[in-house]
């Protein structure tokens, strides 16, 4: 077990991305879970572009104080990749996906684990990753049965209005500023849905890309990272209370 001061301790697993393809990468994750036996509902956590990071560890720490099994994927260092933010496929959305499902089937094997309840909690890239997963085609594409996932939350994703399908519960949490993946697309994406209603999205007036991370205000890569203390505590009861509705706890 390994621990971060302030941070729940967790254990380092590894798991086969999309674990039926013969070519499977070894992928590795970081498993948080609550006391007890469970059975638990499970969120899969998908880092953004630089990697996972303390803010996503400490992401998978509150999941665990609501009561949630949560798994960090690290799709980026079994690559020997440390970020991907000027080449955001240099390690693809597509790769990431196959991860994300990877971990879910390994989640189902564990025996604490309420395995008709897991969800998806992805930042940025991992957004942009996450709505690749929860399009029912990608099943195919990912050689499973099934939906593993039964809900999402992604913040500021990059949305395409075109190519992106919305086939389980999800919700979108976004600034109204992102000048990196701009609100507007997802806008634009709820209307095309065939089934909008899927779709819970919600844009904070005046936040910013990264609104969540208590971090400076900075410039990177042309593009403003800027800190919402008051749209994050939105977004945490939001979020609590979106995965609270939708991963049933028994």
């Amino acid at each position: 077990m390994s621990s971060l001061s302030g941070c729940t301790s967790y254990q380092s697993v590894s798991f086969k991305s999309a674990p039926v393809a013969e070519s499977s990468t070894l992928i590795k994750g970081s498993l948080y879970k609550p006391d007890g036996n469970g059975s638990f509902s499970a969120v899969i956590v998908l880092h953004g572009c630089g990697g996972v990071d303390y803010h996503r560890r400490k992401w998978a720490g509150q999941l665990v104080e609501w009561g949630y099994v949560a798994l960090i994927v690290d799709s980026f260092s079994p690559r020997g990749v440390e970020k991907v933010c000027g080449n955001p496929y240099r390690v693809s959305p597509i790769e990431r996906a196959l991860d994300a499902y990877g971990a879910a089937y390994y989640l189902k094997q564990q025996p604490y684990i309420n395995d008709d309840n897991i969800g998806l909690l992805g930042f940025s890239h991992g957004g942009f990753t996450g709505i690749r997963a929860i399009n029912r085609n990608f099943v195919y594409a990912a050689k499973m049965e099934t939906m593993p996932f039964k809900a999402a939350v992604l913040f500021y994703p990059w949305c395409d209005s075109i190519q992106d399908q919305v086939d389980i519960p999800t919700l979108i949490l976004i600034g109204s500023k992102d000048d990196w993946t701009p609100a507007a697309r997802c806008v634009e994406l709820k209307k095309n849905l065939p089934n909008p209603d899927l779709l819970e999205l919600i844009v904070f007036d005046g936040a910013y890309h990264g609104f969540d991370r208590p971090i400076k205000n900075i410039t990177y890569l042309g593009h403003q990272i800027v800190h919402d203390p008051d749209a994050t505590k939105i977004a945490k009861d939001i979020t609590k209370r979106f995965f609270d509705e939708h991963l049933f706890r028994e």
